[in-house]
């Protein structure tokens, strides 16, 4: 399973991001993160136009490495002011990617999560997972993962308990250098979704790869 750290996006988690002000946003895609995209660079470019859409639209992006790059799907976009985009991989992008770059003077950084950022995180096996800020802000939490009961895996025709408790996510709400709550209890398969306010440019990191 993929290791929690949203640091690397893979294939059990996701950073989403939240554009409250028009705008071109122009970033790149690293292994590791990078320096910002050139201003001019229009090869991978969000276009935030000043209007709101009626209802909050939701925006995909696709990471994928063909012939050795990291490749975006769609590469362009056009999105309303208030629209979330959010960027995963297919699977081969090895061990992982972060999303740089910036719009206006708003630096947009998976790898130091800021107002109006959400990363996410299916968790595949069972444990305790501590998890704090790579950076060094003192953010730390828990997310306890319980397998589920072998009768809540067994239904006649019908979605199981468990099937049913997969479809559920849980929130963690990320204000600061604070998180509410700051323990979270959920079963194998579900996602955390961090929802980051006001911070100071944050990680969800599992402690075990800051020792």
């Amino acid at each position: 399973m993929h290791t929690l750290d949203s640091r690397f996006l893979n294939l059990t988690n996701c950073f989403s991001y939240r554009f409250s002000a028009p705008g071109t946003f122009r970033y790149d895609l690293s292994p590791l993160p990078t320096g910002l995209a050139d201003e001019d660079d229009d090869a991978r470019a969000i276009v935030v136009a000043d209007r709101e859409g009626g209802t909050q639209q939701q925006h995909h992006i696709t990471v994928a490495r063909v012939d050795g790059e990291l490749t975006a799907t769609p590469a362009r976009l056009e999105v309303n002011r208030g629209d979330l985009v959010t960027w995963s991989t297919d699977g081969t992008t090895g061990t992982g990617f972060a999303v740089r770059g910036a719009i206006g003077k708003t630096v947009v950084d998976s790898a130091a999560l800021c107002d109006e950022s959400v990363y996410t995180h299916a968790f595949g096996l069972p444990g305790t997972y501590e998890w704090a800020d790579a950076n060094g802000s003192g953010l730390r939490g828990v997310v306890r993962v319980a397998a589920p009961e072998p009768r809540a895996q067994k239904a006649n025709g019908r979605r199981t308990q468990w099937q049913r408790a997969l479809a559920r996510g849980t929130l963690v709400h990320v204000r600061g250098a604070a998180a509410e709550p700051a323990e979270v209890e959920i079963q194998v398969g579900q996602t955390v979704f961090w929802a980051v306010q006001d911070a100071p440019g944050v990680t969800i990191t599992d402690v075990s790869l800051l020792r």
